[in-house]
Parts: structure tokens; sequence; C-alpha cells
């Protein structure tokens, strides 16, 4: 099963309504309450969709889930250092794709998320509820203490992201027609390649619009977001290539980390699946 998470854009606010409602509902149905689902009204949710915090899932050109990706908690998780963690809220899925391994993808998803950001652990949060602690528990989180935030008692749970490969912490984006990023999510080198061969295959000679050429054109690969690759594919023989990478360098005993950027112009598709595997296997 092939799954697409993407950062929800402002106009599918009720999308990531509807899904968490669902949920919302059904768990009402089973007398296990979780979220009123006044605060799941597309008003309630806006600012933070706006602000780029929840996602969809994305299956068969339909929205099947939702979760909400946060850098800060300083609610639920006061007593972690600033910058060390990635926090994962209101996962939810609907009721027609229980069962598939969603959730455990949308997990391993925010892992490799976490990881790609350069975040030692990813942690959440739930109701104290055996079986959903237990889904938490089989998927590697580690349960880290109780704790009662306003009218929510919760278990909190961590997952310490550095056990994740460096093959599967590459993400890779795409530009919308706004020329903003769209984060699609971790992949191996072996999807990166089919991803090259899918823009190769719809790129054309002649775009109306700016916009739209990069939209078609541009995209590029990430560790963190300060290592990146970035490619715009011009013509199939004018490639632009920008890279950033961190390369560590000897100071007395010291490895210090020293950023190194380059652009230049790539002739062949060949060109670019060489530096996508390079970038890869950089260590």
């Amino acid at each position: 099963m092939t799954i697409e998470i993407r950062q929800a854009q402002e106009e599918e606010t009720g999308l990531v309504a509807s899904v968490l409602t669902e949920a919302a509902l059904w768990l009402n149905s089973i007398g296990q309450p979780l979220w009123q689902c006044n605060e799941l009204e597309p008003e309630c949710i806006a600012g933070d969709v706006r602000n780029g915090l929840y996602y969809l899932v994305w299956l068969n050109e339909e929205a099947v889930g939702t979760l909400k990706f946060q850098i800060e908690d300083e609610l639920f998780w006061p007593d972690v250092p600033l910058g060390s963690s990635a926090f994962v809220h209101r996962l939810a899925i609907k009721r027609k794709v229980a069962g598939k391994g969603i959730a455990a993808l949308m997990l391993k998803w925010a892992k490799d998320r976490a990881n790609a950001l350069g975040r030692n652990f990813l942690r959440l949060d739930c109701a104290v509820r055996p079986q959903l602690c237990a889904f938490y528990e089989r998927n590697g989180f580690t349960r880290h203490s109780e704790r009662q935030v306003g009218p929510y008692f919760v278990v909190r749970y961590e997952y310490d992201t550095r056990k994740t490969m460096s093959t599967s912490t590459v993400s890779w984006y795409s530009i919308d027609k706004n020329l903003s990023p769209i984060d699609r999510g971790a992949v191996t080198k072996e999807e990166a390649m089919r991803i090259i061969d899918g823009y190769f295959v719809k790129v054309k000679p002649h775009y109306e619009l700016a916009e739209e050429a990069l939209a078609e054109t541009m995209f590029g690969f990430q560790k963190s977001k300060d290592e990146f690759i970035e490619f715009s594919i011009n013509a199939p023989t004018e490639i632009s290539f920008k890279y950033e990478i961190s390369m560590p360098r000897k100071i007395l005993f010291l490895s210090v980390p020293k950023v190194v950027q380059k652009e230049r112009t790539l002739r062949s598709k060949e060109e670019v699946q060489v530096e996508v595997s390079s970038f890869y296997d950089l260590d």
C-alpha cells in the first residue's frame, strides 16, 4: 500500500476537520470519548492549518487520515529541552481504512521527519487506555510519564529517532504554484530515482507562467533544514543544481561542522541521479 502524506493547505481545513470529527464521533459511540467535537470545527483548527501544523494522509486521491506535527510543545511537554524533540498530536484515520496499517505508516513518517529535522525524539501523548498504549508501544515508543494537562490526564510516550537508519531519513519536497515547498515525507534511494524519472517525463518545452514552470520542474531532497539538494529542470540537458551540505572538519582534536554551499548546471538525468545517490550515501 502506498500513501502520500503532505502538508494540509488552508483550503483543505474542512478535510482535516472532517477526518478528526469522524474519529471523535466513533470514539464517542464506543464509550471512549477523546476530543470534544466543537474543538475540531474548521474555524477552531484553521489557525494551525494555516501555520502548517496539520498534515493529510492520501490514499488513492482520498484524504483518509490526518495528524498534527509540531516542533514545539510547551503545553504537554514543558519539561523537555527546547529544540530536542518533535511532537505528534491528533493522529486520526477514517474508519474505512482502520486495520490496514495506515496509522503505523503515519508514525513512521513522523519518526523520519523528526530525524530529518535533527530532533532526537518524537514525543506524543494519549489517553490512558490499554489498547491505545499498546499500539504506540508496538510501534517502538517508550512510556515516559503521566501528566494532567487541563481537563486531560494523559500518558506521555517518546521515540528515540537516532534509532532510525540514516538511509531512511532523506525526505523530498516539491514546489506549489504559490512557490511554497510541500513536504512529501521520507523516501528510499530507489523511490528517489523514480521521483526523478517522473519529473523528467512531465517536463514541457514551454510554460505559460513562471509559477507553473517552477511547480512542474523544481524539487529537492533534504536530511535537515541545513542539509539539502535542489533541482530545477529548465530543459532535459539544462538542470539547475543547488546544494548545502554539512562537512565535518578538524580543528585541533575537535570535529566542527562546516557548511558547503554550491550551485551549478547539470546536463542530464543521469547526472541528477548521481548527485542524489551521492547525497544518500554521504555520511
